[in-house]
């Protein structure tokens, strides 16, 4: 391992471990401080946590070659794995703001949410901005940005601390006591939201398994290109789809009865590393032969 990809590792080992201790951090202040505004800011960051490793994780699958049971593929996976987090992602939130608005409506104010919590949320901005910094400052080493991957999820736990601060506040100067539950009503209803989206997004993808004309028209284009003029061969259809990330070309060729199979073949194989070289995600090219 080169000193780049071990300062890429370090990075990163150093940005998930500081996620998961000002994460438990707030959980713990949060609940000892009554504050439900910092619970939500804490599962917020569950969430993104979450949904940054299910990517990691599910793309690892993804990348795997084509095989028996799997003919196009393992890049549907990503969508599925999209689904099933931010599905659960959005209910759970759903949940907790309807938990939330009974107990604000019919339940007695429990009592206010404790200073710490702003130290805590004013901690985690702090600690936050810190770490994104620091990605900022490793990247600038390494090729194509490769160890910011949770810079923004930590500058979007900073946005939703600062709101906490404010609700906080708000709540212990007798202004609007339920101003910390109502904040954290608003950081789920925007879980909810997002998941939402993206859960509808995953859905889409993973029923869709076309790939857009103009690219269509790209393969069909450069085979009849790819065909000899005076060719015995004539291009009768074209058809693409896509799984996940990878895209499979299937290619039907009309010969004439008297072509030989060793021509039919020569052309097969030119075709099919020209179609390759089209478009770094196509992954198979099968070419047929009718007469």
């Amino acid at each position: 391992m080169n000193d780049k990809n071990l300062q890429q590792k370090r990075a990163e080992n150093f940005s998930h471990w500081g996620m998961l201790v000002i994460l438990f951090f707030k959980y713990f202040v949060g609940f000892f401080g009554n504050s439900k505004g910092l619970l939500a800011d804490a599962t917020a960051s569950t969430v993104n946590m979450i949904s940054y490793f299910s990517i990691v994780i599910s793309r690892k699958f993804s990348s795997r070659p084509a095989d028996a049971n799997h003919p196009y593929g393992h890049g549907k996976i990503e969508f599925v794995t999209a689904v099933f987090v931010n599905g659960l992602s959005a209910a759970g939130a759903m949940a907790f703001i309807l938990f939330s608005l009974e107990k604000m409506l019919y339940a007695p104010v429990s009592g206010l949410p404790e200073y710490t919590t702003i130290a805590a949320a004013l901690l985690g901005v702090v600690a936050n901005e810190f770490i994104c910094s620091y990605l900022k400052c490793v990247a600038q080493n390494i090729p194509e940005g490769k160890s910011i991957p949770t810079s923004w999820i930590k500058r979007a736990d900073s946005l939703i601390a600062i709101e906490v601060i404010v609700g906080v506040l708000i709540s212990r100067l007798g202004i609007l006591e339920s101003a910390d539950s109502i904040v954290a009503i608003g950081i789920m209803l925007v879980i909810t939201l997002n998941c939402g989206r993206l859960f509808l997004e995953a859905i889409g993808l993973l029923m869709d398994k076309s790939i857009p004309k103009a690219q269509l028209l790209k393969i069909k284009n450069g085979i009849k290109e790819f065909l000899p003029a005076n060719s015995l061969f004539e291009l009768k259809n074209v058809t693409a789809c896509a799984a996940g990330r990878s895209i499979f070309v299937k290619v039907a060729i009309k010969a004439n009865e008297n072509e030989t199979a060793e021509n039919f073949c020569a052309i097969a194989n030119t075709i099919r590393e020209k179609i390759l070289e089209l478009n770094p995600l196509i992954s198979s090219v099968d070419v047929e032969c009718c007469l």
